[in-house]
């Protein structure tokens, strides 16, 4: 299970960058001087990332390898952050959290093979856990999102 860990901070990280947001959109568009749904648009682009990309990194991780699907998604997940943490206007903003959201389906794509290399008899507690700990970086962003600024 240990061999799990990285996968699963990546996971938690990815919910953690995607919902911190979600208190934090009047600040970020009274920062960047844009109307809210634009900076609203920025949290939905997860979703859509996953639908519309969510085929293409299934592909690319059986074409490639799992591992560098989960090493692409951990560069995009790090830059992404990094970068929208460091953006001085709402276009950088936009295209690294962009970035940042392409990860989500490059992290999701491989889950079955990695279930399965670690827990052929309990693929769905793996999944199940996978899963909580994407929902669990969520509420932990949105609540370390508002208590900074509060």
């Amino acid at each position: 299970m240990r061999g799990v860990a990285p996968y699963w901070i990546l996971v938690f990280s990815i919910g953690f960058g995607w919902f911190i947001l979600a208190p934090l959109v009047p600040v970020v568009a009274s920062t960047f001087k844009v109307s809210v749904s634009m900076v609203v648009l920025l949290i939905s682009a997860y979703g859509y990332a996953m639908a519309i990309l969510g085929l293409l990194a299934g592909l690319l991780s059986a074409k490639f390898s799992v591992r560098a699907s989960l090493l692409a998604s951990s560069v995009l997940t790090s830059v992404g952050l990094l970068g929208r943490a460091l953006s001085t206007n709402f276009a950088e903003f936009l295209a690294f959290s962009l970035l940042g959201a392409m990860a989500y389906p490059l992290a999701v794509a491989p889950l079955g093979s990695i279930a399965e290399a670690y827990l052929k008899k309990r693929v769905q507690t793996f999944s199940g856990i996978t899963v909580g700990l994407l929902f669990l970086g969520m509420s932990f962003g949105s609540l370390m999102g508002s208590a900074i600024f509060s």
